[in-house]
């Protein structure tokens, strides 16, 4: 299954604390996540980074687009930040999705749900 060899990739351990959570640690940040099976596609949800740090992010997202190229997986996110305080303005978020290769879904009226289809 996609979700489970993207985390044994990265190292991420399930959290204890929310369902379908996940954390992973580098050197220099945690990320916490959550992968969803949606259809026959994966939801990309609660992207957390702490401390933010943009390397990591370029990083963690590159890992997930490339094996969801090679399991020719969909991804879809929907690019609103968290409602926690110095969120990420909605605009670099949006930009920072399409820079991987997600566009707005031309199955939504919501312009922010985004999707990306395999390579």
């Amino acid at each position: 299954e996609f979700i489970q060899e993207f985390n044994d990739e990265v190292g991420a351990t399930k959290n204890p604390m929310h369902r379908n959570e996940y954390i992973y640690e580098d050197d220099l940040s945690i990320i916490k996540y959550k992968l969803e099976p949606y259809g026959s596609s994966v939801y990309v949800s609660s992207l957390q980074i702490n401390p933010r740090n943009p390397s990591v992010v370029f990083r963690f997202l590159a890992k997930l687009t490339k094996l969801a190229d090679q399991h020719q997986i969909k991804l879809r996110c929907f690019s609103s930040p968290l409602d926690v305080p110095n969120k990420v303005n909605i605009n670099r978020l949006t930009n920072l999705y399409k820079r991987y290769g997600f566009t707005p879904d031309p199955d939504s009226e919501d312009k922010y749900q985004l999707i990306r289809k395999p390579k």
